[in-house]
């Protein structure tokens, strides 16, 4: 009796270790049972360029920039511009009480045409040998005063009238017709805003990495979530013995005029680009000092101890341990463990976030 119980129990054991161990698959023939495998999204390794970024801090200056002042002291009788207005280089802006350079001008052109005169008649003369060579010589002398003359009423009725040296955009005048004006006085500003100066300073122990055509990206607070693009035109010569910086300059494109002279803005200079291989911020985790991640092959995840470099728009440079064309784990991996079997319920390729695949996934 004591035989045959000891029989059963043998019996019942093998038989709870063959449920345990095996189920039948779904040809009906028994398989290998184990945890369920975990479910993950994945996204492939792609290549991006990626820099040593040096931010700093700068204000934007204009291309160009001048305060037009007269050079005489005269009456404003004309004003040809509006406000804020764009201009022309050479355009015609103020025009001064001009009357009297103008009647000067006028008889200078009257005395020079008479000593032309003069000169033609002893010129015939001295062919017929009833002039000298002295009064030649005198009427030359003559008409090359008269033309001085000329000259000096034209530049004298010159300044009586304000063009813009270059194109660009006006500020607001500060004077009206009629107003008496000196030397001195600004009446309007110009300022060429298409094309912006930005000037900032940098840490003179990161003068390696700069060179001029550098690209910036530059941010202002004034439209917050819009960057501008720059390029580092120059940089200083001196480094600065207190701070240990130097000066530095880049050129901004602002067709749109949306910056403005004077405007604080922050740079960021994208130093030392190259191509690198990146994956997704959530495909890396941290365990102790390392950094790894987990790659999907064949249906299982592979760890992987990775080093990473710099991060952009939530993309990490990953400078080696991967390889391009992998797929890495960006949801489902904190939980994972090396070999461990794994059900890809999607695949992130950035036209939808992973919360929309996750949705997706459940329906």
């Amino acid at each position: 009796m004591r035989g045959f119980l000891l029989g059963l129990a043998i019996v019942g054991l093998l038989i709870g270790i063959g449920l345990t161990t095996s189920q039948p698959d779904e040809s009906g023939a028994a398989r290998p049972a184990g945890p369920r495998p975990a479910a993950v999204i994945v996204a492939a390794v792609q290549h991006q360029q990626f820099s040593d970024a040096i931010e700093a801090l700068g204000t934007t200056r204009a291309l160009e920039s001048v305060d037009l002042s007269p050079t005489v002291t005269e009456r404003v009788s004309e004003i040809l511009f509006a406000d804020g207005s764009y201009v022309e280089a050479g355009q015609l802006l103020i025009r001064l009480d001009d009357a009297v350079e103008r009647a000067e001008l006028a008889a200078a052109r009257a005395r020079k045409r008479e000593k032309f005169r003069k000169l033609e008649r002893v010129g015939q003369l001295l062919e017929q040998r009833n002039a000298s060579a002295a009064e030649l010589d005198i009427a030359v002398a003559e008409l090359d005063a008269a033309s001085a003359a000329v000259e000096l009423a034209e530049a004298a009725l010159l300044d009586r009238s304000l063009r813009a040296p270059f194109a660009g955009h006006l500020g607001l005048r500060r004077f009206s017709v009629g107003a008496l004006v000196q030397p001195g006085d600004v009446l309007i500003t110009i300022d060429a805003i298409a094309t912006l100066n930005v000037d900032f300073t940098v840490p003179a122990s990161r003068l390696a990495g700069l060179e001029a055509s550098l690209p910036l990206r530059v941010r202002s607070a004034a439209f917050p979530g819009h960057e501008f693009q720059a390029e580092l035109s120059a940089i200083g010569t001196q480094v600065d013995p207190v701070t240990r910086s130097l000066n530095a300059r880049a050129i901004l494109a602002n067709a749109d005029l949306h910056l403005r002279p004077g405007m604080f803005v922050e740079l960021e200079i994208l130093a030392a680009r190259r191509d690198s291989l990146a994956v997704p911020e959530s495909a890396i985790l941290a365990r102790s000092d390392q950094r790894l991640l987990f790659i999907h092959a064949d249906g299982l995840a592979q760890r992987r101890v990775v080093e990473t470099g710099s991060r952009r728009n939530g993309m990490v440079e990953v400078i080696r341990g991967i390889s391009a064309g992998e797929e890495v784990v960006i949801h489902g991996g904190a939980k994972l463990s090396d070999r461990q079997s794994v059900d890809v319920i999607a695949v992130h390729d950035g036209t939808a976030t992973v919360a929309e695949l996750l949705r997706k996934a459940a329906r």
